[in-house]
């Protein structure tokens, strides 16, 4: 309540200032208000996770095949011959300890997409549509020159036979990670917090962005929950953001990793292209941090903007 001080004469009074209660209409048009801003920082907050979803889940028409390899290309071209980086692969493998330790080079083609499959299977596990139609799509990807991979639980490191198996000295870097590096295995199990390249702290960040109101108090008189909460609400888009360090980190360490294994069988000007493309690879990571984590901090401030509120 705030006191107004009224001087009449030699006579001080003092007046106590009520807050009206709102109105039912005020309270009509508060809550309409208050929906309108869920709704509209929840679909900003939520709007980059399709695009990222759809990297695992949609098949690539005979087009955007076109497309995808043109870009595929030009970011990562074929600087050697396939057969000097199969034998290059196995070589790293070999004095690097991994192959004791079971890791293997395959080669994905149409022409061995059983044995592909089954090592996806091992990978992605589950019967559900979901599930198959992640298989289906790696499956497409692998055969047709658009992604590679090192397989954890079957201890393989795959690469198409197309294109793009310039990147198998990357994927050795991350066999390397997972099991000659301590700092490596500790970013790898941690990538557990961005599942499918969505942060695991997204429903929880945006979740109470949106539905947390800040108490208009002084911060002494608030429970540690609403400390928490303010923290939260004011920070989402951060928080989100770190859950990202270990992919970034883990990617990033796994490319170091790949160009030094490259550095004994790449010349100098070949082993340029090769950092090049795996900056470029590196930042398609950074992009969808900061596409999500950005989402959510607008979706936030949309929802905060609609309603007349503010951080605390």
């Amino acid at each position: 309540m705030m006191q107004i001080l009224s001087n009449s004469g030699n006579n001080i009074k003092y007046k106590t200032r009520i807050p009206s209660p709102q109105t039912p209409q005020q309270n009509k048009t508060s809550g309409w208000r208050n929906a309108a801003g869920i709704t509209a920082g929840g679909i900003v907050g939520l709007s980059y996770v399709p695009v990222v979803l759809s990297e695992y889940v949609t098949k690539l028409s005979a087009r955007d095949l076109v497309t995808y390899k043109r870009i595929m290309t030009y970011i990562l071209p074929d600087i050697d011959t396939l057969t000097n980086t199969k034998e290059n692969i196995l070589n790293i493998l070999s004095e690097k300890g991994l192959k004791e330790k079971g890791v293997e080079l395959l080669v994905a083609s149409k022409d061995n997409e059983k044995e592909v499959m089954n090592v996806l299977s091992a990978e992605v596990r589950g019967n559900s549509r979901f599930k198959k139609t992640m298989r289906e799509n790696f499956l497409q990807k692998f055969t047709e020159g658009l992604n590679a991979c090192f397989a954890n639980n079957a201890r393989k490191i795959i690469i198409p036979a197309k294109q793009l198996y310039m990147s198998a000295y990357h994927e050795a870097g991350h066999a390397y990670n997972c099991f000659k590096s301590p700092i490596g295995r500790i970013l790898q199990k941690n990538r557990i917090m961005t599942p499918l390249g969505i942060s695991a702290a997204l429903p929880f960040a945006l979740g109470i962005g949106l539905l947390h109101t800040p108490k208009n108090v002084d911060t002494a008189e608030k429970s540690k929950w609403e400390k928490t909460k303010d923290f939260i609400k004011n920070n989402a888009g951060k928080i989100t953001m770190a859950t990202y360090i270990p992919i970034l980190a883990e990617e990033g360490l796994a490319s170091v990793n790949g160009l030094k294994f490259a550095k004994k069988y790449l010349s100098p000007e070949k082993l340029q292209k090769l950092r090049l493309g795996y900056i470029f690879a590196w930042a398609s990571y950074l992009l969808v941090a900061l596409g999500i984590s950005s989402t959510v901090w607008a979706g936030i401030a949309i929802k905060d903007k609609i309603t007349g509120s503010r951080q605390a």
